[in-house]
């Protein structure tokens, strides 16, 4: 069994690979830091409504599923420039949450689960 910190450490690296945007169903995350292996079961990159995630199943030692699985989406976008960063902080975090509405990523994020 996985003590927690490592855990932690692999959601961790796999909502960072949300990011890179560049993977596709049934391809596997080999991230040199990860201590487990996942293969991608569905991704989802709405760009209307911001939302962005993917639905990973954990591998055992031999490549085969082991029927756990994480669901990694992305968060505040702090990198990608000034436009993104205010849209993610000003429409999404700010006008959406703050006012009490879900923000446009939400209802995504109900479509894809």
């Amino acid at each position: 069994m996985q003590d927690n910190s490592v855990v932690i450490k692999d959601l961790g690296i796999l909502a960072e690979e949300v990011y890179k945007n560049s993977y596709s169903p049934g391809q596997n995350i080999q991230n040199g830091s990860l201590y487990t292996d996942y293969k991608v079961i569905k991704i989802d990159n709405q760009s209307s409504s911001g939302f962005q995630g993917m639905l990973l199943e954990e591998l055992d030692a031999n490549g085969g599923g082991t029927g756990q699985y994480v669901f990694a989406f992305r968060g505040t976008e702090t990198k990608s420039g000034e436009v993104e960063l205010l849209k993610d902080l000003i429409i999404t975090d700010i006008l959406s949450m703050g006012s009490g509405t879900a923000p446009p990523a939400d209802e995504g994020c109900h479509g894809f689960c």
